[in-house]
């Protein structure tokens, strides 16, 4: 399969809605287990294999330091953080999970689009509220605040000076959050709708083959309950870890998804 000709629609049509799997994925989707093989494209030099091989690192002592620590040799900088402005409107979101990288141009590997999962919401810090609290009592403002710290972040980077930096208000960048529309793409509506609102608990993901995101959703449960079916064909709503089934009625059967994110 020629990955250059071949589009989104083609692709969804070759593999059929009911075997989108692992089990008949294409080598260029198969990024987990031990039978992966990275493409001829990411394949290492022998000059940069020969590098990492003479790479030596010296071994840490254990510290208690709130920080991270190297080894001698190596360095980092922080290219965005929770609460970074990367447009006038938006902020840079919550508890980072996958993230990749999309050059605008593949002969130019240091200009492009990062995207990052924010997977969940650690409460006592973007909210205010407090689990461990007796008299505790979650307020829609606060439940407003956790829906927007998660789901994802596009930002534009480049890489000057040796250092990648985030290009201010760049039109690219922006947030896909707890609030933002998402179009399901299903024959039918799910429970009557053919839009779920928001994206949650983005844990795994990727990059298609026509230059659009995945992120995956996980643990959706916490957010808004689980269905439980029982044998007379009644429901029950079980409850969820953050309780924002208290301001918003979307039902658990919106998320789990797969959700792709064109930047």
């Amino acid at each position: 399969m020629d990955r250059k000709k071949y589009g989104r629609k083609e692709f969804i049509a070759f593999l059929g809605k009911a075997s989108l799997g692992a089990a008949v994925a294409p080598p260029f989707l198969v990024r987990c287990g031990m039978n992966s093989a990275p493409l001829p494209s990411q394949a290492l030099s022998a000059e940069h294999v020969q590098r990492l091989k003479d790479l030596v690192l010296e071994s840490l002592e254990p510290s208690d330091a709130d920080d991270l620590l190297l080894t001698s040799g190596l360095d980092h900088h922080v290219v965005v953080k929770w609460l970074d402005r990367i447009n006038d409107d938006d902020t840079f979101g919550f508890n980072c999970d996958f993230n990749c990288f999309l050059p605008f141009d593949e002969e130019d590997p240091n200009d492009g689009l990062l995207w990052v999962n924010h997977e969940y919401p650690d409460p006592l810090f973007v909210s205010g509220y407090n689990f461990t609290d007796p008299q505790r009592v979650r307020t829609k403002e606060q439940v407003d605040k956790e829906m927007y710290s998660v789901g994802g972040s596009i930002v534009r980077v480049r890489k000057e000076n040796g250092k990648w930096q985030v290009v201010p208000n760049d039109p690219h960048n922006r947030r896909i959050t707890a609030h933002t529309p998402i179009r399901l793409n299903w024959d039918a509506p799910i429970k009557g709708k053919n839009t779920v609102i928001g994206t949650h608990s983005n844990c795994a993901g990727g990059i298609t083959p026509w230059k659009t995101f995945l992120t995956c959703e996980e643990n959706y449960y916490e957010c808004y309950g689980e269905t439980q079916h029982h044998s007379d064909g009644s429901t029950t709503l079980i409850p969820s870890d953050y309780g924002w089934e208290q301001y918003y009625d979307h039902p658990p059967e919106h998320y789990g998804w797969v959700v792709e994110i064109d930047p």
